[in-house]
């Protein structure tokens, strides 16, 4: 590619009038773009399931797709809001949308709306999980071991340095053990 833009710009070994690194590097970028990211985005939009990602890592992940795909969830309000909220919603683990039913309050049809809902109810779930792990660590029912009341620690014994000292009897010429 650069040997044809090499090419197509030079005269009598000089470039033309007007052409600079900024539109060689506009060229390239033109001649290798991906013609097909939008439809790229669009798949990854409607395919990526949230899984074990936490919700907002996965939130960002699928306003990045929903604007390379031009459904940009910025644009003036309404004009994607239904697909996006639709696709959220799919896309989403099964325990943030229960908690988004279970809440007692209507769906948001704005994505907005639905993004902010979501994002606090995930808050509460990793707060909620971090208290039980929290108590599994302590078990509230059984009491910890009572210090020594009043009592002075048992006395250790001497520890021995070296080798053992031969205790056994020793016996002598003509004696019997």
């Amino acid at each position: 590619w650069a040997r044809s833009w090499k090419v197509g710009y030079l005269s009598a070994g000089t470039l033309h009038a007007g052409v600079d690194f900024a539109s060689f590097m506009e060229g390239l970028e033109r001649a290798f773009a991906d013609a097909n990211a939008q439809d790229t985005a669009h798949l990854r939009l409607v395919g990526t399931r949230q899984g074990k990602t936490p919700l907002s890592e996965f939130i960002s992940a699928f306003e990045l797709n929903a604007e390379m795909a031009g459904y940009n969830p910025n644009g003036p309000l309404g004009m994607y809001d239904t697909f996006l909220v639709k696709t959220l919603m799919g896309l989403i683990d099964e325990k943030v949308r229960h908690q988004l039913y279970a809440g007692g309050h209507a769906v948001p049809g704005r994505y907005w709306t639905l993004r902010e809902r979501l994002l606090n109810i995930s808050a509460a779930m990793e707060q909620e999980a971090l208290w039980a792990a929290q108590s599994k660590s302590t078990l509230f029912w059984s009491p910890a071991p009572a210090p020594h009341a009043g009592k002075a620690p048992a006395p250790q014994a001497p520890k021995l340095q070296g080798t053992a000292p031969n205790l056994a009897k020793k016996i002598g010429p003509g004696e019997t053990a």
